[in-house]
């Protein structure tokens, strides 16, 4: 039991302390995303070239049990449209880079690794990088200002 309360907040001191970047949890239920770092990232805002390799980490709680997990990133394109972006494989499936395994159940702290290329376009906005199950449904989710220099 003890195990089960440390660890976790462990997990998130090393987070906090190597990524400097801010984030919120953009999940409908409050503190389901416990901590999230962007290697890549020092500073504010998350600064990235085109072309390069984005890797991060996400430690979440989720509120309920959850088979799947498939990685999205959410982008506001010209005119302020959004729209949702899949990780390319093989991070689609979320699950075999998910410690423990899937399936996610309440009450205990996943940490999922996710990498992806950076676009070859410009971009200075916010974005959304979230966890979904096989619907639609959120699992975790947060929200930062990047940007990507071309």
């Amino acid at each position: 039991m003890v195990r089960r309360l440390i660890l976790p907040h462990v997990l998130l001191w090393c987070i906090q302390v190597e990524g400097r970047i801010q984030w919120t949890d953009c999940t409908k239920q409050s503190n389901v995303v416990k901590g999230f770092t962007i290697e890549e990232c020092r500073n504010e805002p998350c600064t990235l070239k085109a072309g390069q390799t984005l890797t991060g980490t996400m430690v979440f709680e989720p509120a309920q049990a959850f088979p799947v997990i498939v990685p999205w990133v959410r982008v506001t394109g010209p005119l302020g449209f959004k729209q949702w972006i899949k990780f390319p494989s093989p991070y689609v499936d979320g699950c075999k880079f998910t410690t423990p395994s899937c399936p996610v159940q309440p009450g205990s702290f996943y940490t999922i690794d996710i990498q992806t290329k950076v676009p070859n376009r410009k971009y200075n906005n916010k974005v959304q990088i979230a966890l979904f199950d096989q619907g639609s449904e959120i699992i975790a989710c947060v929200q930062l200002h990047l940007l990507i220099q071309v």
